[in-house]
Order: C-alpha cells, then structure tokens, then sequence
C-alpha cells in the first residue's frame, strides 16, 4: 500500500522490487510502475521464468544475492546518464 501511494503520488522515479516480501506480491507496484513509464529492476531470490507477468515489465532481473557493484551498474543502465 505505501509502495502504491508513493508511485501515484509521482516522486517516484525508478524503483528496485522484490518480486514476493514476506508473503506479499509486489506484482500491483509493478504493474503501477509500468503504467506511469517508470524503470524499475526487479531484485529477487526468482528467477525471471518464475516471476509472474508483471515483473515482465522489468528491463533488468537480478538474482539474490547481488553483488553491490551489480545493482548499482543496474541502476545506471535504468535511469540513463546522470
């Protein structure tokens, strides 16, 4: 809920999900986030062929555990030069 206010609120400009949180799907934030044209990168113990439709949005899927130099080039490549 707090993930889906945050995106509709518009100040959110890239996002890193998981694709499941304690039992909760993150598949309504992705979903959000597609609609609006937001990047985001889906970081999650899933491979991307176990991942639901949704997260299909994702340009990048990173496998846990991630090296921190990975996500960080990750999100680089999301959110274009700086």
């Amino acid at each position: 809920e707090k993930a889906l206010a945050l995106i509709e609120s518009g100040v959110c400009t890239v996002a890193i999900l998981d694709t499941n949180l304690a039992g909760v799907s993150a598949g309504p934030a992705a979903t959000a986030l597609a609609a609006r044209g937001v990047p985001f990168l889906v970081l999650s113990g899933y491979a991307p062929h176990q991942q639901a439709p949704p997260f299909s949005a994702a340009a990048i899927h990173l496998q846990k555990p991630c090296p921190p130099e990975r996500l960080i080039d990750a999100l680089r490549s999301v959110t274009g030069p700086q």
